[in-house]
């Protein structure tokens, strides 16, 4: 073998030692998605909580939530790959965040757009973490949110929000229990 394929091998190797060792941490998934659930939940079910308070309370638990699980794990040894993929995810949500809060408030953004839009950055999320994690099932979620983004642009105003809930329950919070309960077997 030349050095050049040698040194190919090794970071294949390298690659593939990290993908397996690479576990994926959902409870912050969990957590968001279940926090977001909430505001679903209660926007159509206590109309006197549906406005902007209600989701700057919510977003900012979640906020104050991923900032406690960052402090706790700082120091901690992580593969690059696990850094990569927090980050990507840290990226998405900080996107969210920004899109849902200033997008609305400055006029820029009709809230009707808002739900589809994240349903979007939810697809480029799951599939960075597919590449990263070389888990397949996250390539299906990825696609899986982003037809669902397409369609929820067609979805009466008056339903988005709910219909987004449901793609929440079913493509973000049922897939992330999965993965906590597999990382908690291993």
């Amino acid at each position: 073998m030349t050095q050049v394929q040698d040194d190919l091998a090794y970071v294949r190797r390298i690659v593939e030692n990290s993908r397996a060792a690479l576990s994926v941490d959902s409870l912050p998934l969990l957590v968001w998605g279940a926090l977001t659930l909430v505001g679903v939940g209660l926007v159509y079910t206590v109309e006197a909580l549906d406005g902007p308070w209600l989701w700057a309370v919510l977003i900012a638990i979640a906020w104050l939530y991923t900032g406690w699980r960052m402090a706790r794990t700082r120091g901690q040894a992580r593969l690059f790959a696990q850094r990569v993929l927090a980050t990507t995810w840290f990226a998405v949500l900080t996107s969210m965040t920004l899109i849902g809060f200033v997008g609305t408030f400055s006029g820029a953004l009709p809230t009707q757009t808002i739900p589809p839009v994240f349903a979007a950055f939810f697809g480029l999320a799951y599939l960075a973490s597919a590449v990263l994690t070389g888990r397949q099932v996250l390539v299906g979620l990825a696609i899986a949110w982003w037809v669902g983004a397409a369609l929820l642009f067609f979805v009466p105003p008056s339903l988005r929000l709910v219909v987004f809930g449901g793609l929440l329950l079913v493509l973000l919070i049922v897939p992330a229990l999965a993965l906590h309960r597999s990382a908690a077997t291993q």
